[in-house]
This record gives structure tokens, sequence and C-alpha cells, in this order.
């Protein structure tokens, strides 16, 4: 990414230019309803304010209520107006968490264009669960009312959608799921965490395929990308060696601000460019990644996943 270019938040032309994506008119969202996961810090929040400076309603959802209403105070600041910014408590680590906040966000509204699963690992044995199972669940527990919206705007496909922040971390770990190991408990050694968090970010890879190929004649499209490397929350709740290691190199590493990072989920929520290539995955920014095809075209691995996802969730949940 050229840093010569230093765009505001909502300068759209800038993007169009830094990016060498086409973005028509000023991509207004006025009347989109969004809801961000992982949204207190890093490219969470960037995304929820770059979806919020054009005028989108947007959830921001994490752990922590005060953080949340802190990040919210200030993007507020930052924008120097109220945006329309609203509180969901959801820890990624709870499934029952994350079913009831599903819950509570239905119950506030009837509408969602948008929802963007947007969340690192915090420990270690919780990679699967943070970077998988949950967005399964929480996807899955919203599809009713992502499938209504998409009914109401006609079933138009560029409009409701549901983008998956995986990474490229994904082919660290093995090239093929574990369905009856998915913690990889018997990996060892200082890159183990390493490999069980690409286990888990190739796992996503694979369910958003599964999602759009499920729901896409419906009017829902889902994606899944890579931010970039970029020094974020995501290393700071691992106090292990993986956490070692990974602190390091994105302090050294990193390319990307959280600004720069922000704008490959931007451009999968929002762009139409997006849409003829729904159900794959973007390298930053925009950009396919051919070596994905071997996780996206294993169809029979994916509905073994899909079935695996389900039976965990059901087995938490009841």
């Amino acid at each position: 990414m050229d840093n010569k270019f230093r765009p505001t938040v909502g300068d759209i032309a800038t993007l169009s230019r830094l990016t060498g994506i086409h973005y028509p008119v000023l991509f207004l969202l006025r009347r989109y309803v969004i809801i961000v996961s992982g949204a207190t810090g890093g490219i969470g929040s960037e995304t929820a304010k770059h979806l919020a400076l054009r005028d989108a309603r947007v959830y921001l959802s994490g752990r922590s209520t005060e953080k949340i209403e802190q990040t919210m105070a200030r993007l507020n600041n930052d924008a120097g107006r109220d945006l329309d910014l609203h509180a969901l408590r959801m820890d990624l680590e709870d499934l029952q968490s994350v079913k009831s906040a599903a819950g509570e966000f239905m119950r506030c509204e009837s509408r969602l264009d948008i929802l963007i699963n947007n969340a690192g690992v915090r420990r270690l044995h919780r990679q699967w669960q943070v970077n998988y199972l949950a967005p399964h669940t929480l996807t899955s527990y919203l599809m009713p009312l992502l499938l209504a919206t998409a009914t109401k705007t006609g079933g138009s496909m560029d409009r409701v959608r549901v983008v998956n922040v995986s990474s490229d971390a994904a082919w660290q770990g093995p090239m093929a799921i574990d369905m009856d190991d998915v913690n990889l408990t018997k990996e060892k050694g200082t890159m183990a965490g390493w490999r069980r968090y690409g286990h888990a970010k190739q796992a996503l890879i694979r369910d958003t395929k599964s999602f759009n190929d499920r729901h896409s004649s419906q009017g829902v499209t889902a994606y899944s990308l890579h931010p970039g490397i970029v020094a974020t929350g995501l290393q700071s709740g691992d106090q292990g060696a993986f956490g070692k290691i990974t602190r390091p190199l994105t302090k050294y590493l990193s390319f990307s601000t959280t600004l720069d990072a922000s704008y490959n989920t931007f451009f999968a929520a929002t762009s139409k460019d997006a849409v003829a290539d729904a159900g794959r995955f973007f390298m930053p920014v925009g950009k396919l990644e051919p070596k994905a095809d071997g996780f996206i075209k294993d169809t029979a691995g994916n509905d073994a996943l899909w079935e695996l996802g389900n039976r965990q969730m059901r087995k938490i949940l009841g």
C-alpha cells in the first residue's frame, strides 16, 4: 500500500486512488444496520468508524460494556458528531453469551444488513472457539434476520453480507481440518499456538464458502479476508510462547496501520466489485488469493466441517 496517501476515514475518493478499486458515489450507508464484533480496538474500531461515518447504524460488540462505551465515545469525538453507535456485549469464549447477544440484537432491530466477524485469539486453548465456532454460531443465529433483510431489499446480492476476518496464517497449520482434534492438542513446541491459530482461521475461510453456498441464492453473500500484518490487541491476550513470538513479529514486520488494515474489510462489506467473487478469500485490498481455492473447492471437507460446527454448537447450547 502506497503510504504517500494518508486519507481521512471519510475520504472515499482517496481510498479509491489508494487501492485501485472503484467506489461508486460516496458509499452512503443510510438505513444500513451493521454488527462489528471485536470492535473495541484495532481493526474492528476502525471498521466501525468507516461504516458509521457513512451514516450506518453500527453495533460494536466486545466482552466489556465499559470498553465498548469508551470506544463509542472516542469514535464520536473523532467524528466531531454523534454517530449512530450502539453497544452489544458478547464474549466469544462463551457460546451462551454469543447466543444471548444474537437474541438481544434481534429484539432491538428488525433488520441486519452486514455482519462483520472480526476477532482474534485471546487464549491459546480457545483459538478454535474464538476464531471459528463463535463466528459460526453468531452467523447461524442471525441468519434468519439476514435473510429477512435480503427479502425486504428485493433479494439484491450486493447488500446483505457476512464478512469473516480470517488470516493468511491459515496456511501455517495443517492443510485440512483435523475433525478429530480441532484444538490440535498433540501439537508441541513454540509454533504449536501458531498452527492452532492457522487451523481455526482455515476453518473460517471454509465456513465462509459454506454460508455463501447455502444462502447467496437468497440474497445473503459471504466473504473472508486477510486484513494485513498489523499490531493489534490480538496478541496481547496470550502470555505464552505464541504471544512471545507474534508480538515482536507484528511490531517489526507490520506494514499496515489499523486504518490501512480496515480497508479490506470495508471493501468486502460494501464494494459491488466483491460480489462476483462471493465466497472467496481476499488479500489487501480486494485481491483474490488463488491458493485459498484449495480450501474453498474442497466441498466434501467443507460439508464435513459444516456438520461438525453445527454438532459442536448444539452440544454446547442444546
